[in-house]
């Protein structure tokens, strides 16, 4: 069986851990979109964000083998 190797060329180099960013890189989302959809975006980053605090709380207190109240 013969040993094909198949090259696949990136268009960046790859000799850099990351290619450089630059400003045009970068473009605004969301600007076109209707202030109750941004509202309810916000809302559910808001949610998110409080779900992931209330589990690092809670692995914070499963990490200690000390007895606790909480």
């Amino acid at each position: 069986m013969d040993n094909l190797k198949t090259e696949v060329r990136s268009p960046q180099d790859i000799s850099i851990v990351r290619p450089q960013m630059r400003n045009e890189d970068f473009k605004m989302r969301g600007r076109q979109m209707q202030p109750a959809r941004l509202r309810a975006i916000n809302k559910g980053l808001l949610t998110l964000h409080t779900l992931e605090l209330m589990a690092q709380t809670i692995y914070r207190f499963q990490i200690t083998s000390e007895a606790c109240e909480l």
